[in-house]
């Protein structure tokens, strides 16, 4: 599944979000965008839980649906079970939407006051919370369930890894991906995992990510960056004034990120690297290849939990990651 959301990020503070907000009955392409996994850090939300009410009752509703003390993983660890995907999913999830919570308590803004809302992966589901197209505990049980089928999809024998390449583009790498995969598939052995790597994201160059330094000053963190913990400063300070969807064959220049069995994603990398095609790597915190062929019985895992959710129309329009364009209710399960 290629990912080829385009846009460009604005430092907005939150103090002059509402200000920047059309009045009810209007809206303005102002969106807001969710992280997907690999923002998981120990501590997530315990800041705001201890200051705001509703970020406590966020979590507990999460837990509640879960059936899991969830909260007490993200505030006190330990990191490797928090990694899990299983258990990474629904608290990212937990943590955007108490995010949001407490933003939309302390501006008094409205769903229906975004241009859209969007999020990279997971956080796709936290847009469709965010709009009120799906409560936080249905997402939070089916997200449970997601991490638990895209853990379970990658044979134990092998290692996952991806990584992101940059500067470079999908059609670059496809000579290096077919010749890898070839060489792969040509010595495997019958009963055993083959070797894999696809393309999972292409981001595009238009992609910056800021802090909000009066975001973060307004919820008690300080004006300095450092006093930021890391899950708040990624969860949800993703704020755009303007979203502008652009093929992703008009853009020269891209971030690629590969996914895959660790073996085979690093002979591309290194293939990359060394032919200059990308100039430099950055590896993702993962515990599995995301968005690459060994998801395929996740997705058939999930395609019947999906249809029986009973979708509403979104409050604002949600943006596919697939298409870059808006979802409707009808077309969720097939996009998700």
């Amino acid at each position: 599944m290629h990912h080829t959301l385009s846009f460009l990020m604005f430092r907005i503070c939150c103090s002059r979000l509402y200000s920047r907000l059309a009045t009810p009955g209007q809206r303005r392409l102002t969106a807001f965008c969710f992280p997907g996994q690999g923002t998981q850090t120990v501590g997530m939300g315990k800041d705001l839980a201890d200051a705001h009410p509703v970020a406590r009752r966020t979590f507990d509703e999460v837990d509640a649906a879960l059936n899991d003390k969830l909260s007490h993983l993200m505030f006190n660890g330990p990191l490797d079970k928090l990694t899990l995907t299983a258990n990474a999913q629904p608290a990212i999830l937990a943590h955007s939407i108490a995010l949001l919570r407490v933003i939309e308590e302390k501006t008094g803004i409205l769903p229906e006051q975004f241009g859209c809302y969007l999020g990279h992966s997971l956080g796709e589901y936290s847009a469709l919370v965010a709009t009120q197209a799906i409560s936080l505990s249905a997402a939070a049980s089916i997200v449970r369930l997601r991490g638990e089928a895209m853990q379970g999809a990658f044979p134990g024998t092998l290692r996952p890894r991806m990584v992101a390449l940059l500067p470079t583009t999908p059609a670059a790498l496809q000579p290096i991906l077919q010749s890898v995969n070839e060489q792969f598939a040509a010595s495997a052995t019958k009963g055993t995992p083959t070797e894999s790597c696809d393309i999972a994201n292409v981001n595009t160059p238009k992609q910056v990510w800021f802090v909000l330094l009066e975001a973060a000053e307004a919820f008690g963190f300080g004006a300095r960056v450092s006093k930021i913990p890391p899950a708040d400063r990624f969860a949800f300070f993703f704020v755009l004034r303007r979203c502008a969807f652009v093929p992703t064959h008009s853009q020269p220049k891209q971030q690629v990120v590969l996914s895959g069995s660790e073996t085979a994603v690093a002979r591309v990398v290194d293939a990359a690297l060394f032919s200059k095609v990308a100039r430099r790597s950055v590896d993702l915190n993962i515990s599995a290849p995301f968005h690459s062929r060994w998801m395929a019985p996740a997705a058939d895992a999930l395609r019947q939990p999906l249809g029986r959710i009973k979708w509403r129309d979104p409050m604002s329009p949600v943006i596919s990651n697939v298409t870059a364009a808006e979802v409707w209710p009808k077309d969720l399960p097939a996009a998700l």
